[in-house]
């Protein structure tokens, strides 16, 4: 639920919302693979959602058959993706998102890895 959540509130532009997925020590890290070697830029997960809270285009981000797997209070998402700028595809890849359970019960992202691929 909190992963559909941080990407409907992405959606929406909506910091708030963002923030609200997020563990407080969170980060995301993407792994470009469209160049000649990998770029990767690591983004703190409160900066992360400042910048995609800004007025812009919408997007979307459909995931497709997202693998969960938890033990405990930590779980673990796998899932293809691909994303898009207005109606623009823009670029495909997977997303690798931890979570963990917090001492409320709430699940909080804690990293998501993601790399950056052309669409085939």
């Amino acid at each position: 639920t909190v992963v559909n959540s941080l990407f409907q509130a992405i959606h929406a532009r909506d910091s708030t919302r963002i923030q609200m997925t997020l563990h407080p020590d969170a980060h995301f890290t993407s792994v470009n693979l469209t160049g000649y070697s990998p770029a990767i830029p690591r983004v703190e997960g409160s900066a992360f959602a400042t910048s995609v809270g800004q007025p812009g285009p919408a997007s979307s981000e459909p995931l497709y058959h997202p693998v969960v797997e938890h033990a405990g209070d930590f779980a673990n998402v796998w899932t293809y993706y691909d994303f898009h700028v207005a109606d623009s595809l823009s670029h495909c890849g997977h997303d690798a998102i931890q979570l963990v359970r917090n001492a409320n019960g709430a699940w909080r992202i804690v990293v998501i890895t993601y790399t950056r691929t052309a669409c085939e």
